[in-house]
């Protein structure tokens, strides 16, 4: 009799850790949600990096970025996620001093060129899915939309040709648009490696005469995950 009831007891007790197993196996897997901070280098390009003597040419340079972003799941493999960043690209002033000299068609004027760094901040909502390729590492794909603000720099030129001059003066103003772009990159632990490319067209109506800038960038960064 004793033997019969520790063979239940056994059995009983294997049936149970089966079951429960069974149970943790029909479990969801848990949904990800996350926070990065990170820094990187910033590409603008076309009409923003353009040189040539036309309103929208912008003559931004390579810059740096700092951010952060927030991501969770909404439901497997879909994620939502909030994005804030600034960036600030320093204004090509060679390209600036040639194109004074080119105005006023000589290059034999003497320019002097004091300007400022273009700085914009991006707030972007975005939508999109993560797989993860191993136990550690997700690779992610993003769609986003948000706002952008831009400041356009101060800029103090001066053209001296014989004993004539000319000046040209623009204030800092800030710009205000819609921006949409897309994002890519792989988690590995802690680590987040990630490329972001954001447009927008803000308008700076304080500046005289007005100007509508069109800033298309390439953001790429390294952050930490907590």
């Amino acid at each position: 009799m004793t033997r019969i009831l520790f063979v239940l007891i056994s059995v009983a007790i294997l049936w149970g850790n089966g079951f429960a197993q069974g149970e943790a196996s029909l479990e969801k897997p848990e949904l990800y949600r996350g926070m990065a901070l990170f820094v990187g280098a910033s590409f603008p390009f076309g009409h923003f990096a353009a040189t040539k003597d036309e309103d929208e040419s912008g003559f931004a340079l390579r810059g740096v970025l700092f951010g952060g972003e927030y991501v969770r799941e909404a439901v497997h493999h879909i994620d939502l996620s909030v994005t804030a960043l600034l960036s600030i690209n320093q204004v090509d002033e060679v390209a600036f001093a040639e194109l004074m000299r080119s105005r006023f068609m000589t290059q034999n004027a003497r320019v002097t060129v004091s300007v400022e760094s273009w700085k914009s901040i991006w707030v972007m909502i975005g939508l999109g899915f993560r797989v993860n390729v191993t136990d550690r590492a997700a690779f992610f794909l993003h769609g986003h939309v948000g706002v952008a603000f831009a400041i356009i720099p101060s800029i103090d030129a001066k053209v001296v040709m014989g004993g004539n001059s000319a000046s040209f003066k623009q204030e800092a103003t800030g710009g205000l648009d819609y921006a949409y772009g897309v994002s890519s990159g792989f988690a590995v632990g802690p680590i987040e490696i990630a490329a972001r490319l954001f447009s927008s067209q803000p308008e700076f109506t304080s500046s005289q005469p007005k100007l509508k800038q069109s800033m298309s960038v390439v953001h790429i960064s390294v952050g930490i995950l907590f």
